[in-house]
């Protein structure tokens, strides 16, 4: 079994002599909690799988989603590898794809993310629908609408990739492609800080407690004007009170996809949908 640190031999290095030397099974590498594991057959990548934090595996069943997976493999700062010579996947869709063909794939992907990360720096972000169009019309793709429709200015990104069921990867691409479009805006929620503990109870700080043998204070008095006000028991409703629980639909009743219908059709233009091999 071959093993290493991609410290002395790194990613491209590994798998490209596994190709050069046509062999066959599996490369399993680790980082932190992600595991990529990558199939090779003569030195030709059949199969691969990832998972990370927990996520069920994520199968690469297409040629794209093989380089998205040596993409995540190349942003990796650190990490080890094991081959396992001729293991084979236990199941999935077996591909026939070129080492070298693929890693440029891969390595374009890196590229290109430096632009995604400038509009989508983290998935923590929330999206939501622009109130209105800047252009009068915009043309999107039909997986791009799948993912317009589900904007709901609630949910993060990574919320929105678990319920798609897309990689982070492909979720920050389309949301990047959404923002250029004009049609969503991303913010970041402020997070909430909490003061610490300061050690001491509010309102006790001048209370003494009598030594043995010693008569307790009497209480301070208090002033006839800090008197509070008895209680009759019929105190009298703030106005409006209740009233908007009554008129106001439960947030829980608007669902995500109508209350995109409903903002889409507050929009000042037209959004058309082409197919998606348009």
């Amino acid at each position: 079994m071959l093993q290493g640190s991609f410290d002395t031999f790194d990613f491209p290095e590994v798998l490209g002599m596994l190709s050069r030397k046509c062999q066959s099974g599996k490369l399993r590498m680790h980082c932190g909690s992600a595991v990529v594991e990558l199939y090779l057959a003569e030195g030709r990548l059949t199969h691969a799988e990832s998972s990370d934090h927990g996520i069920p595996v994520r199968v690469a069943d297409s040629r794209p989603r093989l380089e998205e997976t040596c993409f995540e493999v190349l942003r990796w700062d650190h990490g080890s590898f094991e081959f396992y010579p001729n293991a084979v996947p236990s199941s999935g869709r077996n591909l026939d794809a070129p080492v070298d063909s693929v890693l440029s794939g891969a390595r374009r992907r890196v590229e290109e993310w430096e632009r995604v990360q400038l509009i989508i720096p983290s998935l923590d972000v929330q999206p939501r629908l622009v109130s209105d169009l800047a252009a009068a019309e915009v043309t999107i793709s039909r997986p791009s609408w799948r993912i317009l429709a589900a904007v709901d200015g609630r949910r993060n990104g990574i919320a929105l990739a678990r319920t798609l069921g897309l990689s982070h990867f492909e979720l920050s691409f389309a949301l990047a492609d959404l923002v250029s479009a004009g049609l969503v805006e991303v913010s970041t929620r402020p997070k909430v800080s909490i003061a610490p503990p300061s050690g001491r109870t509010p309102g006790l700080s001048k209370v003494r407690l009598p030594r043995f043998g010693e008569e307790p204070e009497s209480a301070p008095s208090v002033a006839k004007g800090d008197q509070p006000a008895p209680q009759t028991g019929k105190e009298a409703p703030q106005a409006g009170a209740g009233q908007d629980d009554a008129t106001e639909p439960a947030a829980s009743s608007r669902t995500p996809k109508g209350a995109t219908v409903a903002a889409l059709g507050r929009l000042g233009g037209r959004i058309r949908v082409r197919p998606a091999n348009g």
